[in-house]
């Protein structure tokens, strides 16, 4: 095995197949990938977050305001289910 060149996935996927035998894939082992796929699902959750946390305060302040106000709460709720936030 080769671990004194670092290499990128696109360097990595574009060698001969000889060469990628030489070259341990943390990618590819199944355990890895599990725990990058988990680790991407959670930051494309902080990212949905990051962005729609304005339309929860909006929703919020809304019903503060309007407590009988049930579309807003309504789209609070589910905005909220949505981002996995209840």
């Amino acid at each position: 095995m080769c671990f004194d060149k670092k290499f990128t996935i696109k360097r990595y996927k574009s060698l001969t197949l000889e060469k990628k035998d030489e070259i341990k894939s943390f990618e590819e082992d199944p355990e890895v990938y599990d725990y990058l796929e988990a680790f991407k699902s959670w930051v494309r959750l902080f990212n949905e977050i990051e962005s729609k946390y304005p339309n929860i305060i909006f929703y919020k302040k809304r019903l503060l305001n309007n407590p009988e106000d049930n579309e807003s709460e309504k789209k609070i709720n589910e905005l909220l289910i949505h981002l996995n936030l209840i």
